[in-house]
């Protein structure tokens, strides 16, 4: 159909996935488009910058849903016991910030780090990573992901794209 209009969503990059294809596809495909919608002014700049041609571009950020992300039962660490840090991803890409969360992780194999803090990861793994010493839980979502980080767990987001492109998960910390 001819008359349809096309809106193109852009949440995809090579500098994400340590690629070389995927702008170029995706500048490829944006040639049909009438509208393109980004999700962040990051993205949106490198695209730009790299010649998607839409000279309709917009960004729409994601959010967290405030019923269920919020800091309504927020209780500040008391200082006694350990941190409790956790962090959750769906994507298994190793740019998800597994460079911090295998820090995290060896630091637990240490006696003084042991004592002071706990982590968790909720979600999926790169293929050939396991953790020796966190908590790995099953992907969650929804209610049982904001009970999984629960009002006295410190969210963290690792991930070198955390900030840059805004993800899902920083969304979600943001709102607890």
């Amino acid at each position: 159909n001819y008359n349809a209009l096309v809106i193109h969503r852009l949440n995809e990059c090579d500098e994400r996935k340590n690629t070389n294809f995927v702008n170029d596809y995706l500048i490829e495909a944006n040639k049909i488009a009438d509208q393109s919608v980004f999700v962040s002014d990051w993205l949106k700049s490198l695209f730009i910058k790299q010649g998607i041609m839409s000279q309709r571009n917009l960004v729409i950020y994601g959010g967290a849903n405030l019923e269920v992300f919020n800091s309504d039962k927020f209780q500040p660490w008391s200082g006694d016991g350990k941190i409790k840090l956790v962090t959750h991803h769906w994507g298994a890409n190793w740019n998800k910030g597994f460079d911090t969360y295998s820090y995290l992780d060896n630091l637990l194999e240490t006696a003084d780090w042991k004592e002071k803090f706990e982590f968790s990861y909720i979600g999926n793994l790169p293929k050939d990573f396991n953790f020796k010493n966190a908590k790995v839980i099953e992907p969650l979502s929804g209610q049982e992901l904001a009970n999984a980080s629960g009002p006295e767990i410190t969210s963290i987001c690792g991930g070198n794209f955390c900030r840059s492109s805004f993800s899902n998960n920083g969304s979600e910390i943001a709102t607890i």
